[in-house]
């Protein structure tokens, strides 16, 4: 599969540096998607898009500082997978913390916004339909537990600009969560 990526670069300087990117992180990667799709088959597409997104956007990530890569492509592989899944109409019939590594942080109670299986359907749905930016930095705050300023360094932008995506992610999370009819207004 690395010689397929390779073909796909231009410079032996970008081949060389794929390589060591490949290398690093495609175990990493697999583990990921595996735990999140629970089939190699689809572990491994997930993975593969994921290097192939890296590829496509090769002027970003290949001058990213190694820490900042690996949670980007592990960011960008559980979206993969998450993808595929909802390709196969998996992913309503599996709990959204499973996709998260079971990490959901405190100050957003689910079970306050989940009354039955149905909402919880559509939060899941909601989630996932945030713009990608959105779901991000929503997703590393309240799936993965990080503090606004542990997400700013990740994704190298100010705090500043970090709590202002998430005011925007709970909004856009809110409303469509009152249009699917999950949420009361009384939440908002």
């Amino acid at each position: 599969m690395l010689m397929f990526y390779l073909a796909m670069l231009e410079t032996e300087e970008e081949q060389a540096t794929f390589e060591e990117i490949y290398e690093e992180f495609r175990y990493s990667c697999l583990h990921v998607a595996l735990i999140i799709t629970k089939n190699q088959a689809m572990a491994e597409d997930a993975v593969h898009n994921a290097f192939l997104s890296v590829i496509r956007h090769k002027k970003k990530y290949f001058q990213m500082p190694r820490f900042k890569l690996k949670s980007q492509i592990i960011i960008i592989t559980k979206n993969k997978a998450i993808d595929l899944l909802r390709g196969e109409k998996h992913m309503a019939s599996t709990p959204v913390d499973e996709f998260f590594d079971n990490t959901v942080a405190d100050d957003f109670d689910v079970p306050e916004f989940v009354i039955s299986e149905e909402s919880y359907k559509h939060l899941v749905a909601c989630v996932s339909r945030l713009p990608e930016k959105y779901r991000i930095v929503f997703q590393l705050r309240y799936m993965h537990d990080l503090s606004n300023k542990e997400i700013a360094e990740r994704l190298d932008k100010s705090q500043q600009t970090v709590a202002t995506m998430l005011h925007r992610a709970k909004a856009v999370l809110g409303k469509l969560l009152l249009e699917e009819g999950v949420l009361d207004e009384q939440f908002l």
